[in-house]
Parts: C-alpha cells; sequence; structure tokens
C-alpha cells in the first residue's frame, strides 16, 4: 500500500473515533472511546510515524475533553 493511501486509512479510522464521540450522549458512552482508540493506536502502531501518534493522541484527548464538559 502507497503512503498516502496508508494515511489515508488511519486518518479515515480517526475521524470515524472523532465522530463517535461527538455523537456520545451519556458518560458510559464517552468511556467506551477510550477503548475504540486504544485499539486504534493499537492497529495503526506500525504505520503511523511516532510523531503523528503523539498527534493522535492529543487530538483524541481534546475532542474527548471537550465533549466531557458539555456532557
Amino acid at each position: 500500500m502507497d503512503k498516502n493511501k496508508l494515511t489515508m486509512s488511519y486518518e479515515t479510522d480517526f475521524q470515524y473515533i472523532t465522530k463517535v464521540v461527538s455523537s456520545c450522549e451519556t458518560y458510559e458512552q464517552l468511556e467506551t472511546t477510550k477503548t475504540l482508540f486504544e485499539n486504534f493506536k493499537k492497529k495503526w502502531k506500525n504505520q503511523i510515524p511516532k510523531m503523528d501518534m503523539i498527534n493522535y493522541m492529543y487530538r483524541f484527548e481534546s475532542t474527548y475533553d471537550s465533549k466531557k464538559t458539555k456532557l
């Protein structure tokens, strides 16, 4: 798989996770998204460069914390 397709694949996966976080209506649902993100990290850990993974971690935490304050 070429690099652009690979990047699109994990970015697409990440976008799905952020949509799930945004759609949460309860704290329990929101907590479950942590597992979803952990699975994402495990799935892509060998393909995503470390600095990019740190960026994804930051983006997830930001989205998560933002949603948490709204619940």
